[in-house]
């Protein structure tokens, strides 16, 4: 659960700090034209922004259901 809430966050703050490129690169579009999505984040960024998050949640979110965070 933790790394879900984590992961969710950071992938709307990058999306949010770059329109137009995926956070995750399974969901990168093929093709051309205004809809194409090319370039996901780099795993630099997806370290980066996963920390951002983690920073920004309160612990209490960040605790799993009964299991030690």
């Amino acid at each position: 659960m933790k790394r879900d809430v984590v992961d969710k966050l950071a992938g709307e703050m990058f999306e949010r700090d770059h329109p137009g490129r995926p956070w995750r690169p399974e969901f990168v579009k093929r093709g051309s034209g205004p809809d194409a999505q090319v370039n996901p984040a780099t795993e630099e960024e997806r370290e980066r922004y996963t920390k951002l998050a983690e920073e920004k949640l309160p612990e209490q979110e960040l605790k799993d259901d009964g299991d030690p965070a």
